[in-house]
C-alpha cells in the first residue's frame, strides 16, 4: 500500500500507477472526454429510473446511507470508466442491460391463488415488468413465467411439472438474480481478458531465443531486481519518431523532475507533514493520541523523541526529507512494534471490560438468587408462626367463651331452635325459588309471591336483580345495529312519547335511515363526497318558500358534521351546513312531519335565516339529528314541541301559527302567509 512505502519507492514498484501533477494542464489533450457513442445519446437503451427506490432490490433500508439520488453523472462516470479501460459502447450497452435484467427481476409482484386441487400456486399480477425483461433478453413471457412460478421434479423416470408458492419464489428469485447477473459478468470479463492476452502477445518473427549456459547455476549470485519508469515516445511503436508532447505529459505525471530535485540533494523520502504525523504519531507519547497543534510542529516534536541525528532529517516549508533508507526502515520497524502493543493494549482493555461485564451480571444474578431465596425461606417461617398463633387463639377463645356462656346454654335454647326454624324456611324458599324462575324474555315482568310475609322484602329485591339481569342478557346478544336502533328508539321516546301525536304511529315503522337509495343511484353519489363524512341519514323533504308558502322537493343528507340540501333533478346541493350553526329545533304536537331549523345569527350559510322542512319520517330525523348533534358538540339540541314559535327569516322575524284543521290536506301540512310577519300552518 503506498501509505506503508516511500512515495519514490511506491512509484518505482508500480510504474502504471497514473499520479496526478500540479503543473498538468486542466485541458490537456490526453485528458478523458466522453465518448461521441456514449449510451446516453440513445434513449431507448436502459436509463436508470426516475425514481431510484422503484427498484426493490437497490432501495435504501432504514440505516442512514448517502444519497443515492438518480443524476446524469449516475450513468456517465462509470461508462466513461468502462470505455478508458478498453470497453465498446456495445459491450457497455450489454454489461447494463443485464443490471437491468436484475432489477427489473425484483421488481416482478406475484399474486397466491389455489388450484383445483387444493394446492396453493402463484402468479406474475403485473406482466408489464415480465414484458420488459423478455424484451431485454429476447424470451417469451410464458417461458419466463413457468421458469419463475412452477420447478421441475424428476424422481426415477418420471418428470412432474409442480408449482411454487409466493414464499418459495421471493426465497428463490434474489440468489437467481445475482447468479445471472455473477455468470455473465464472469463470462464477459473472461472472454475480454483472454482477448487482451491474445492482443498483448508479439508473434513477431525475429525473436532471438537465449540459450542457458551450461552447467549448474543455483550458486551463481543474482543482481537485484530493478524496476524502471519507462516512458514512451509515441504512440504509434515505430522506430525514430519522438512525439514530445507525450514524452512531456508523461514526466509530468510521473514527478520524475521532483524525483530528480530530491535525489539530487541526496535524500531518500518526503512526504507531507500531516500524512507522516498520522501514520507515526503512536511512536511519541506527546503526539499519542491526538495532536491539537500544527502537523509541522507535532512532526518536529514526534522525531526530537525518537533521537535521530539532525543531519538525517530536513524540515522543508510542506514536507519532510529523510535522507538515509535506513532512518525510514527504523521509523517503519518502530511503528509496527508500536501497532502491535497498543493491539495488545486494546485487546487487553476489551477481555478486561468482557471479564468485568461478566462478572457483574453473576454478582447481580446471585444477589437477586440470594435475595429471593431468603425471601422465601422467611415467608415460610412466618406462615408457620402464623398457623401456630392462629391455633393457640382459636383454643384461647373457644376456653373463654365457654367459661362465660356455660350458664346461658339452658335458656338460650328457644333462640338456637327459633333461628334453625328461620333458616331452614328462607332455605326453603331460595331451593323452590330457583327451580320456578320465569322466562328469560324482557317483556315478562311476572314473579312468584313470597310465602312468608318476613320475606317480601327480599322476595322484591330479587325480583329487580334478576329482571336487570334478564335485561343484561338480552344487550349483551344484540349486534351493533340492532343496538344502534333500540337507543334511537330510546332516544325518540324521551323526546316525543306523550308530547307528539305522531309518535305513536312511527312505533310500527323501522328506522331505516338511508332512503334514497345512494349505493344503487349513482347520479346521489357525488351528494355525500361534498360533506367529506359518515352518512346518517339520507331522505326526500319539501323545504317551504319563505315568501309564498309553497314547497319545493328536496335531498336532505344528514352526515356527523354537516346538513346538506340538494336539488333531486340535477342532484346538486343547495345548501351545506354545519351542526354547529344550528341553535335549535321546533315542531308541533299534531301528528305532521312540519319542522322548523332555527340557525345561529351567524352561521356558514350567510343570512338565509331558518329553514322550514316538512318531512314523511320526522320522529327519525329529528331523532337522528339530535344524537348527532350530541354526539359532534357535546350539547343537548334544544326541542320546542308547540303549537306557536318564531322565526329569523331575511326580512324579519316570523311568527308561525300551527291550526289542526279538517281542511287541511293528508299528504301534509299547508302553509299561507297572513302579512309580512305572520304564516300560518293548516294540519290534518
Amino acid at each position: 500500500h503506498k501509505d506503508h512505502l516511500p512515495e519514490d519507492q511506491y512509484h518505482q514498484d508500480h510504474p502504471h500507477r497514473v499520479q496526478p501533477h500540479k503543473d498538468h494542464p486542466k485541458d490537456h489533450p490526453h485528458r478523458v472526454q466522453p465518448h461521441k457513442d456514449h449510451p446516453k445519446d440513445h434513449p431507448h437503451q436502459v436509463q436508470p429510473h426516475k425514481d431510484h427506490p422503484h427498484h426493490a432490490w437497490s432501495s435504501p433500508s432504514s440505516a442512514p446511507r448517502p444519497d443515492t439520488s438518480p443524476s446524469p453523472d449516475l450513468c456517465v462516470h462509470p461508462q466513461d470508466a468502462m470505455r478508458i479501460i478498453g470497453f465498446s459502447p456495445t459491450e457497455v450497452t450489454e454489461l447494463l442491460q443485464v443490471t437491468a435484467v436484475v432489477l427489473k427481476l425484483g421488481n416482478v409482484q406475484l399474486s397466491s391463488s389455489f388450484q383445483a386441487s387444493g394446492m396453493e400456486a402463484c402468479s406474475i399480477s403485473e406482466p408489464q415488468e415480465l414484458h420488459e425483461i423478455c424484451e431485454l433478453i429476447g424470451l417469451e413471457p410464458g417461458t419466463l413465467e413457468r421458469a419463475l412460478c412452477s420447478r421441475t421434479v424428476k424422481a426415477r423416470d418420471e418428470t412432474v411439472l409442480t408449482t411454487l408458492t409466493v414464499p418459495q419464489v421471493s426465497r428463490s428469485t434474489p440468489s437467481c438474480g445475482a447468479s445471472i447477473k455473477n455468470d455473465q459478468l464472469f463470462s464477459f470479463f473472461s472472454e475480454a481478458s483472454q482477448q487482451k492476452k491474445s492482443w498483448r502477445r508479439d508473434f513477431s518473427e525475429n525473436t532471438t531465443m537465449a540459450k542457458r549456459p551450461p552447467g549448474d547455476d543455483s550458486g551463481t549470485p543474482k543482481p537485484p531486481t530493478v524496476l524502471c519508469r519507462c516512458i514512451k515516445p509515441n504512440d504509434t511503436k515505430s522506430a525514430m519518431v519522438f512525439t514530445p508532447e507525450l514524452v512531456l505529459a508523461q514526466v509530468r505525471y510521473l514527478g520524475l523532475l521532483e524525483n530528480v530535485r530530491v535525489r539530487r540533494a541526496g535524500y531518500a523520502f518526503r512526504q507531507l507533514y500531516g500524512p507522516f504525523l498520522q501514520r507515526y504519531k503512536m511512536l511519541n507519547a506527546q503526539t499519542w493520541p491526538r495532536w491539537d497543534r500544527g502537523d509541522r510542529e507535532g512532526t518536529e516534536v514526534l522525531l526530537a523523541g525518537l533521537e535521530f541525528p539532525d543531519e538525517e532529517l530536513a524540515f522543508g516549508h510542506t514536507k519532510i526529507f529523510i535522507r538515509s533508507p535506513r532512518t525510514l526502515f527504523d521509523l517503519e520497524r518502530r511503528r509496527q512494534e508500536r501497532v502491535a502493543e497498543l493491539a495488545t493494549l486494546i485487546q487487553k482493555m476489551f477481555r478486561g471490560w468482557r471479564c468485568r461485564t461478566q462478572y457483574q451480571l453473576m454478582r447481580k444474578s446471585q444477589i437477586l438468587i440470594s435475595a429471593w431465596f431468603r425471601g422465601h425461606r422467611q415467608k415460610n417461617q412466618y406462615k408457620q408462626m402464623k398457623r401456630s398463633a392462629l391455633i393457640l387463639q382459636a383454643y384461647a377463645r373457644g376456653w373463654k367463651a365457654r367459661k362465660t356462656y356455660r350458664k346461658y346454654f339452658r335458656s338460650s335454647a328457644s333462640t338456637c331452635l327459633a333461628n334453625f326454624i328461620y333458616r331452614r324456611l328462607v332455605q326453603k324458599y331460595l331451593v323452590g325459588l330457583a327451580k320456578n324462575l320465569p322466562p328469560l324474555s324482557v317483556t315478562d315482568r311476572t314473579w312468584p309471591p313470597a310465602p312468608y310475609r318476613f320475606l317480601d322484602g327480599t322476595n322484591q329485591e330479587l325480583k329487580n336483580i334478576f329482571y336487570h339481569w334478564k335485561c343484561k342478557k338480552y344487550r349483551d346478544q344484540l349486534s351493533a345495529s340492532r343496538r344502534a336502533q333500540l337507543q334511537a328508539r330510546l332516544c325518540a321516546s324521551e323526546l316525543f312519547k306523550d308530547k307528539k301525536t305522531l309518535y305513536p304511529k312511527s312505533l310500527q315503522q323501522p328506522f331505516r335511515g338511508e332512503y334514497l337509495g345512494l349505493k344503487q343511484n349513482p347520479k346521489y353519489q357525488k351528494l355525500h363526497a361534498v360533506a367529506k363524512d359518515k352518512l346518517v341519514m339520507a331522505d326526500s323533504v319539501r323545504k317551504v318558500n319563505r315568501a309564498s308558502g309553497k314547497t319545493v322537493p328536496r335531498l336532505l343528507l344528514l352526515t356527523t358534521e354537516h346538513l346538506v340540501l340538494a336539488d333531486p333533478k340535477a342532484a346538486q346541493p343547495k345548501t351545506v351546513l354545519s351542526l354547529s350553526d344550528i341553535r335549535g329545533v321546533s315542531v308541533t304536537r299534531f301528528s305532521d312531519g312540519f319542522l322548523a331549523l332555527h340557525l345561529k345569527e351567524v352561521s356558514t350559510v350567510g343570512a338565509k335565516g331558518d329553514f322550514l322542512l316538512v318531512s314523511d319520517h320526522l320522529i327519525e330525523l329529528v331523532t337522528r339529528l339530535y344524537q348527532t348533534f350530541e354526539a359532534t358538540t357535546g350539547q343537548a339540541l334544544p326541542l320546542h314541541i308547540t303549537d306557536r314559535f318564531s322565526t329569523r327569516f331575511p326580512k324579519g322575524d316570523v311568527s308561525i301559527t300551527v291550526v289542526e284543521s279538517p281542511k287541511a290536506s293528508t299528504n301534509g301540512p299547508v302553509c299561507k302567509k297572513k302579512g309580512s310577519n305572520k304564516m300560518e300552518v293548516l294540519v290534518y
